[in-house]
């Protein structure tokens, strides 16, 4: 069984992904794939942290991090056009 806090960092960084693809699914441009990379980064540090359950605090922050970075990419984007 799952606990809690790792359910918890498990979610968020299901949360990020999801937010990256949906910026990716949008078209985001030159002006906005720095900060894509950004979030990819983020997602991808939170992902690779061990023992999550140990680590629930740090993986969440850096997943809700990304997910908010990848919203960001996506109204640079969305401004731009």
């Amino acid at each position: 069984m799952v606990s809690q806090r790792e359910y918890e960092a498990v979610l968020a960084i299901y949360q990020a992904r999801n937010a990256i693809q949906i910026a990716k699914a949008e078209g985001v441009d030159a002006r906005a794939q720095g900060t894509l990379q950004k979030a990819e980064q983020l997602a991808q540090q939170a992902e690779q942290i061990p023992d999550r359950k140990a680590n629930s605090e740090r993986v969440i922050s850096l997943a809700r991090q990304a997910a908010q970075t990848a919203e960001d990419a996506r109204n640079i984007a969305a401004h731009g056009k």
